[in-house]
Formats: C-alpha cells, sequence, structure tokens
C-alpha cells in the first residue's frame, strides 16, 4: 500500500508524526514569586511530512488542493488513513531525473488533522 493524500500517490520520507501543543496565558501578579497559568485551549494536531512525488500530475493536483480550503484524506504506509487533513503549506522542490520524461518533486508539507 503507498501513501497518498487527496488521492493522490506520494512517498513519504520523514514524518513528524501529530504534534500537538496546548496555549496557556501566563501572568506575573505583581510581588508573585510564580507564574500564574491560564489554559487557553489546544489547536488541532499538526504534522510535517516530506518526500518524493514521481508520478506526472501528481505536482499540479497537490498545488491545487493546498489552493482550496477543503480538507483531504491522508492515508500512509505505516498507519493505513489518517483521516481528514488540511493542507497548510506545500512547498516543493523540482529536480530533473534521468530515468523519467518529466520532473520529480521533492516536497515539505504542514498538515492540520480535521
Amino acid at each position: 500500500m503507498s501513501s497518498s493524500i487527496g488521492g493522490q500517490t506520494i512517498v513519504i520520507s520523514e514524518d513528524s508524526d501529530w504534534q500537538v501543543e496546548a496555549t496557556y496565558g501566563e501572568i506575573l501578579p505583581i510581588g508573585a514569586t510564580s507564574t500564574v497559568l491560564h489554559y487557553a485551549g489546544t489547536p488541532s494536531y499538526k504534522r510535517t511530512i516530506s518526500g518524493w512525488i514521481l508520478i506526472d500530475g501528481v505536482h499540479d493536483a497537490i498545488k491545487a488542493m493546498a489552493a482550496a480550503s477543503s480538507a483531504v484524506n491522508l492515508t500512509t504506509n505505516d498507519d493505513g488513513s489518517q483521516g481528514n487533513v488540511q493542507i497548510m503549506s506545500y512547498s516543493p522542490q523540482k529536480r530533473m531525473a534521468c530515468n523519467y520524461a518529466y520532473p520529480v518533486y521533492k516536497y515539505t508539507m504542514q498538515l492540520m488533522q480535521r
């Protein structure tokens, strides 16, 4: 089973897995000896993946998904379906490969769980 995002086949070579970071407000009252923390919530989980796009046309499809505001499904080799994600950023780097008649792309994507 290959990895895919929005039905487009990708190769994932690095994966940060889901990261979560709670948001706190810090208050230091005058004369206090410690900080008072106020829990402000937990944002959606985020994840960064990087790897290669080796199939012609996939780069353009992912660019369109990144520009759209709709969620897409992420499936990884190791864990299967990861549910719906929003592509927060997509950073491709074009590479020429002697064994392909079209360019391949090295990419990094930041995803947010929806």
